[in-house]
């Protein structure tokens, strides 16, 4: 871990933020530092506090910044849009020029796919892409059967995102849509 820390004077880093959500509705984010060595967990946190106050998660993250130095930081990636954190983000930007505050890419596909779920023709296709993934997952035979069709793979695809899985499982209909035909074509 110190050649990772002794390494960000040369090469600078990112700090991350990466949230959740426990289940009593607690907010909480744990702090990344990234870096060509590798990344690093800093320490996690409860922001339920921030969510309602900026102060408090800006008090955390210049308490990040000193610990990891603010000169060896080139960018803070955040992971959400909430007015809370844009907040944060400019105040930080004000107050040390040379970093700069980002949203994670993959916070903004998921705000992307949000937008064309909403569209009426794709919210008609996923809905029907989920109705033929549980119909084949929702029983142990027909399961079988179609796995005998497709090498042993799975509709299902996981992922951390709700929407992003609806999109993974449709991909993966339509790459065994042949497959998926032939279980349909049988005589038993």
């Amino acid at each position: 871990m110190n050649d990772i820390r002794n390494s960000w004077v040369s090469t600078g880093c990112s700090i991350v933020l990466d949230g959740w959500i426990d289940k009593k509705s607690q907010n909480f984010a744990n702090i990344l530092v990234d870096n060509p060595k590798g990344p690093m967990y800093l320490c996690s946190s409860d922001i339920s506090a921030s969510i309602i106050e900026g102060n408090a998660l800006q008090s955390l993250i210049d308490g990040v910044l000193d610990e990891v130095g603010v000169k060896n930081v080139v960018q803070i990636v955040t992971y959400s849009t909430s007015s809370c954190m844009e907040v944060v983000g400019k105040l930080l930007m004000e107050k040390h020029s040379m970093v700069f505050w980002t949203v994670s890419a993959s916070h903004c596909m998921e705000l992307i796919l949000e937008k064309i779920e909403l569209i009426g023709s794709v919210k008609t296709i996923l809905d029907k892409a989920t109705t033929i993934t549980k119909f084949f997952h929702s029983n142990a035979k027909i399961l079988k059967l179609m796995r005998n069709y497709t090498e042993g793979h799975n509709l299902v695809k996981s992922s951390k995102f709700r929407l992003a899985k609806l999109f993974l499982n449709l991909e993966k209909i339509v790459l065994e849509k042949k497959n998926l035909e032939s279980v349909f074509m049988l005589n038993e």
